[in-house]
């Protein structure tokens, strides 16, 4: 197919990058614009004093399948989180560890006091039966609640609030009686079947890898956008550049004049606060989870654990989550003092970071979005329009790509 001006795609997060990429491969020339100094949107790394801090939490689980495609955990040099987390339970911190990933710790797994014994066993027949599903069975069927299908499953409270509840919040950045059991259906099987990881240096690695596959004339950094047309896209600069047709990737197109209604549910928030500590306060690359009901802090990761190049030598990269945008340092370190004890005062803060648009709602009766919005022309997307997820955003710039292409097709 011959297709003289390039497809334009506005943004060079995953959305935008697997877009063109996809585009690319089927010989459709592609132009993609981001307005800051590096691709990633929400998913980039920023550097201090050595350090290389995440946007915000962030994990890649490796059974998306988009990642398999599109990611090398090796080339990445990918480290992977514990299965299972260490949970503070208002006194002290617990280690409850996947006993079939982690049969060294499987004795005290078994023995948590979060949770019975039935109910760590629940747990294996519900990822074995989720893990035979396919991705559209996942989000099909009669829904509810995630916190009414813990309960419909036979889980004990004790087993919803010591874990489930504190592990799905972090990564809903919602309670459990606001998500969609589709959604935790999906998240519970992915993080069955695989890996959480955290390439080296950081999650920007993940964009930065695919841009390896555009050109400098094919990717335009510090590039703003002022207006986009179906056939056309003006630059801040007055430029103005020809198009066969427009993706838009970014979070908020109402920005550059594509009006769009506004969700019925606004996107979640997050806080992260990093800092530089002499040394780990637990040991290996766990997660470390609020099971306590009380305070600001959600987890802590300690992602110098995890893998390399987070931190300079002898020194470690602490990560503290909050939900919402209240961000006090002051709080966070004496709430982090009560997990760990006097060494938090050795903690040197590094930087606090509040991100405003986190992750699009999942409710209960949604079900996964098009990938796409074609409005006057112009496509938009993003995870908001697929699911909320590294799999929902690189699945969603795969599926308009799917779209131009066959458009071209029926074209040529």
């Amino acid at each position: 197919m011959k297709i003289c001006q390039p497809v334009i795609i506005v943004g060079a997060g995953v959305t935008g990058l697997c877009c063109a990429l996809d585009l690319k491969a089927q010989g459709i020339p592609v132009l993609v614009l981001e307005h800051e100094d590096a691709p990633g949107g929400r998913v980039r790394t920023d550097e201090l004093n050595g350090f290389r801090l995440d946007r915000g939490f962030q994990v890649w689980l490796e059974a998306y399948p988009e990642c398999q495609k599109r990611l090398n955990p090796e080339k990445l040099q990918a480290g992977a989180f514990g299965s299972g987390a260490v949970i503070y339970n208002g006194e002290d911190l617990r280690l409850f560890a996947d006993p079939f990933r982690h049969p060294k710790e499987s004795f005290k797994s078994l023995v948590h006091p979060v949770g019975s014994l039935v109910d760590k066993l629940r747990m294996q027949l519900v990822r074995s039966r989720l893990s035979k599903k396919s991705m559209d069975d996942l989000f099909s069927g009669e829904d509810l609640s995630t916190l009414e299908h813990w309960k419909a499953l036979g889980f004990s409270s004790r087993m919803i609030e010591g874990f489930l509840s504190p592990f799905f919040r972090g990564i809903f950045l919602a309670e459990p009686e606001d998500v969609s059991r589709r959604m935790f259906d999906f998240v519970f099987s992915m993080f069955g079947q695989g890996r959480a990881l955290l390439p080296a240096g950081g999650i920007q690695a993940i964009p930065d890898s695919l841009a390896e596959g555009l050109s400098d004339q094919e990717l335009r950094l510090s590039a703003s956008v002022k207006h986009v047309h179906s056939d056309k896209v003006l630059l801040e600069t007055g430029e103005e550049l020809s198009a066969s047709a427009v993706v838009v990737t970014v979070p908020k197109p109402e920005t550059i004049g594509i009006d769009v209604l506004e969700a019925t549910v606004p996107p979640k928030s997050v806080g992260c606060f990093y800092f530089d500590a002499p040394k780990a306060p637990i040991e290996g690359p766990w997660l470390v989870l609020n099971g306590s009901g009380r305070g600001q802090i959600t987890q802590i990761s300690v992602n110098s654990s995890v893998a390399g190049g987070f931190a300079p030598e002898g020194r470690h990269l602490i990560s503290v989550s909050v939900n919402g945008s209240e961000l006090d340092t002051e709080r966070v370190r004496k709430e982090a003092r009560e997990w760990f004890g006097p060494q938090v005062d050795e903690w040197n803060f590094l930087k606090t970071m509040a991100i405003e648009y986190a992750l699009p709602a999942f409710a209960e009766n949604d079900l996964p979005g098009p990938g796409y919005l074609e409005v006057a022309g112009v496509f938009l997307c993003g995870d908001a329009y697929r699911h909320p997820s590294l799999q929902g955003a690189m699945e969603s710039g795969a599926m308009v790509a799917t779209e131009l292409i066959q458009r071209a097709e029926a074209l040529s």
